[in-house]
């Protein structure tokens, strides 16, 4: 009931200052050995998406809850409770990572563009340590999936990856530029500025001559806010041979924004609306992930 409610609340663009939301919050805590991994990941979701303030006393109960459940925890858990936590601007809790990207590696079949891109994100903006068993499976996984990467999936992995400073391997890079290119008209100022600074932090846009950076630097040039957006100069003088961008090295880039949040909220995976025929359907989600109407309930009790 407590994570219904406050999935229905964010939906609903509900103010995280009301009196249900601490009342909420404060049962959250008393109840938190009730909560089973979707509960967990979707009470997290809720007060992320309302930028509610942080409760330490209710973090903690959560992670310690999301440790003791994790084998329970299916890729979309995972990714919302990570991203959640990132979102909130919490410091990665050492336990907590190492169990939830034990838990990725183990169910790294089933994870998709969008929780792939999300987790590995989440990990870097909380300023996680990525194992490598981690990488590698998120890595091989992206690679299989790379058709389904959209333009802000895209730069979520390369920026993860930059930022954390892992070099990825050779065919994740290559599958990622290749993708970029084939959606490069889906590109947004900022998904190319990260991109871009991602790709240059990472020693690939250094080579020049390759079609992601050309067809990018198209893609940005189109639009009027994409050098304020970026702090690139795409007019400059002397550039990359046949890009159009100009020539720079990773020590000379800007950093990318702190916290480069995804730019669609995840939506909440496995609730089911109860309706009068007695039918379950997943809720429909639009492009802002808020769901129908319909009375919400989980799998299980919390």
């Amino acid at each position: 009931a407590i994570a219904n409610t406050l999935w229905a609340m964010a939906t609903m663009g509900v103010k995280a200052d009301t009196a249900l939301v601490e009342a909420m919050k404060r049962t959250a805590v008393n109840s938190a050995q009730e909560f089973n991994p979707q509960a967990i990941a979707i009470t997290l979701w809720a007060l992320a998406t309302m930028a509610a303030e942080v409760d330490a006393e209710l973090l903690a109960a959560l992670s310690w809850r999301a440790v003791v459940t994790a084998e329970g925890f299916i890729p979309q858990n995972v990714a919302n409770t990570l991203w959640a936590l990132a979102t909130m601007r919490v410091k990665a809790d050492p336990v907590l990572v190492q169990v939830m990207s034990r838990r990725a590696v183990e169910m790294q079949e089933a994870f998709n563009p969008q929780a792939i891109a999300n987790t590995l994100w989440a990990l870097a903006s909380m300023g996680a340590v990525l194992d490598p068993l981690l990488v590698e499976a998120m890595s091989c996984r992206a690679v299989h999936t790379a058709h389904g990467f959209n333009p802000q999936n895209v730069s979520n992995i390369l920026w993860a990856l930059a930022t954390t400073g892992v070099q990825p391997e050779a065919q994740l890079l290559h599958a990622m530029k290749r993708q970029a290119q084939a959606t490069v008209q889906a590109f947004n100022p900022q998904s190319v500025s990260i991109t871009l600074w991602s790709l240059a932090t990472l020693h690939a846009a250094a080579q020049g001559n390759g079609p992601t950076s050309g067809s990018m630097a198209s893609s940005a040039s189109a639009s009027a806010s994409a050098s304020a957006s970026s702090g690139f100069s795409f007019s400059s003088t002397g550039g990359l041979p046949g890009a159009g961008l100009p020539s720079f090295s990773a020590s000379s880039l800007p950093p990318p924004p702190a916290h480069h949040y995804p730019l669609h909220q995840p939506h909440p995976l496995h609730l089911h609306q109860s309706w009068d025929d007695g039918s379950d359907h997943l809720p429909a989600a639009g492009a802002n992930g808020k769901g129908g109407g319909g009375a919400v309930s989980l799998d299980d009790d919390a």
